[in-house]
């Protein structure tokens, strides 16, 4: 299995200030199809870091193009926390900046699913309220 790993920013689309939202991908290069776009979202007190790459792995290995985001004041991004507000739009402009910009012939152009953690697992919720056709799929792990 040859993976591929990566960091990228992305910028918000709903305030022009913010350009340097964090996430990091994996996925299996072997495949000869589009991968839905896993994403993974940490719990508010945490960030990206709370996935391992043995994390990433694992998704990935279970044919997803895995993408853990981080939220807005996480990992060097500008910012500030804000519990299932604006963090909802990145989420949106983070499946939607990897699915244009950084791996176009990668991820599948309408296949996604959101698994947060506490925090993350409200946002989960959120996202499926607010953006119901992006994610098919929606899991919230100990979800607000």
């Amino acid at each position: 299995m040859a993976l591929v790993s990566g960091t990228f920013t992305y910028p918000s689309t709903i305030d022009a200030g913010i350009a340097n939202l964090f996430g990091k991908f994996t996925y299996e290069a072997s495949r000869g199809f589009a991968l839905p776009v896993c994403v993974l979202m940490h719990g508010y007190i945490g960030d990206t870091n709370n996935f391992t790459q043995a994390d990433m792995d694992r998704y990935a290995g279970y044919n997803f193009l895995t993408v853990a985001l981080g939220m807005r004041g996480r990992d060097g991004a500008s910012g500030t926390a804000d519990s299932s507000g604006r963090e909802i739009h990145d989420i949106y402009d983070g499946i939607n900046y990897v699915r244009r910009t950084l791996l176009p012939t990668v991820a599948h152009p309408t296949a996604a699913l959101v698994v947060g953690y506490s925090g993350g697992g409200g946002n989960a919720f959120a996202m499926g309220a607010k953006f119901p056709d992006t994610c098919g799929t929606l899991v919230a792990f100990f979800g607000m």
